[in-house]
């Protein structure tokens, strides 16, 4: 059987499924019925909008209807509650919507070239491996712009330079997770945490997905609690993470004793918390562990008065519960819509939002001359 025979056969499951005829079923997915049937007989082949619709009125994936496989990434939970799955659906559900829509991108032609990545070392402890891996990627960063990025824009860094798509939404329960499938690399960040701790998060995650760690899905309930079975690359994700957000050259450089309002400063360049910056001072040996305790103790708040960004802190306070979707797969998802090669439906995927709010309104009507005018406005 060839592969345009296979694709027929797999469409004709999904319509044999629904329980509906092949015309009922073509008026369902907005298809003439006539080209439905031609497609089934050979005589034409189906476009990539064709099939992205038949799988998601099927409610299976474009992949399956392609190629026969509906391969997903197995969850593989990296925390204190064994429950994850039950704990986090919301999440998991959310990684697999947005992987069916780069399966439909990629079938329409909107595929990405997937950059390449930093190479980590497998021999050694894993502190060093992820600090090693921190080192390599900053040089990937400093390749392509500025080392600011990471403070300024941390989710937008990690696309542009990692190919990685970030979201920050709407997702309690758990801190984030990564997953990784055939091009697609996701990372999922829930905004119901602290600002300090999704840019951690952010940096764990990213430090699996470096590390090749999220070929399955990866789950973190609380990145500051990982489980004793992950527990080495979940030490490798943190020192990755502690290095890449704090380099070390840029703190020894800049570090002149022990005081407070120095480190409160340093706290609100690097956009951390007091904490995760006082373990890093000790790691590096540039404190002692009765300092470190101190310092770590000191308020967030606190830092920012101390060291006169406050403005900067209550901002980032303010905004930290705010939505963020993936970044490459939205601009693709638009892209593809504005062309034509997917419907409205599968860009609101992406967007979370009802596919009307895309798609043309009515030309408004004068009523003083009875006139319409030409051209279309969209819904806000």
């Amino acid at each position: 059987m060839s592969s345009e025979d296979a694709i027929r056969a797999r469409v004709r499951r999904v319509i044999e499924r629904s329980g509906r005829s092949q015309a009922a079923f073509a008026r369902v997915i907005e298809l003439e019925p006539t080209k439905l049937s031609k497609a089934l007989a050979g005589t034409r082949r189906f476009t990539p909008l064709e099939l992205a619709l038949i799988a998601e009125q099927g409610q299976t994936s474009t992949d399956w209807l392609l190629h026969g496989s509906q391969e997903r990434p197995s969850l593989a939970a990296r925390a204190h509650d064994l429950d994850t799955i039950e704990a986090t659906p919301r999440a998991y559900r959310r990684a697999e919507e947005l992987d069916e829509v780069y399966d439909t991108l990629a079938a329409a032609g909107f595929a990405r070239e997937a950059p390449r990545l930093p190479y980590v070392r497998s021999s050694g402890r894993m502190v060093d491996q992820g600090a090693a891996l921190a080192t390599r990627a900053l040089d990937f960063v400093a390749a392509s712009g500025a080392r600011s990025d990471v403070v300024e824009d941390l989710p937008d860094t990690v696309e542009r330079v990692f190919g990685t798509d970030v979201g920050i939404e709407d997702l309690p329960g758990f801190d984030g997770l990564a997953w990784c499938r055939n091009g697609f690399r996701l990372l999922l960040i829930s905004n119901g945490t602290s600002w300090t701790r999704q840019r951690y998060t952010i940096a764990h995650e990213l430090g699996h997905v470096l590390a090749g760690d999220a070929q399955d899905l990866r789950v973190d309930l609380d990145v500051m609690t990982p489980s004793a079975e992950h527990a080495q690359t979940e030490m490798r994700a943190n020192a990755f993470a502690a290095a890449f957000l704090m380099p070390a050259g840029m703190i020894t450089s800049r570090w002149h004793g022990v005081d407070e309002s120095h480190f409160a400063r340093l706290v609100g360049e690097l956009r951390v918390s007091p904490s995760a910056l006082a373990w890093r001072l000790l790691n590096l040996g540039l404190v002692t562990t009765v300092q470190r305790a101190h310092l770590g103790s000191i308020a967030l708040w606190e830092c920012a008065e101390r060291g006169s960004w406050l403005d900067s802190y209550r901002a980032l306070t303010r905004n930290q519960s705010e939505i963020r979707r993936p970044g490459l797969l939205s601009r693709e998802a638009l892209r593809a819509f504005e062309d034509g090669s997917v419907s409205a439906r599968v860009a609101a995927r992406v967007l979370d939002i009802l596919p009307e709010t895309l798609l043309p309104t009515s030309p408004p009507h004068d009523e003083a001359d009875g006139s319409v005018e030409n051209d279309l406005t969209f819904a806000p």
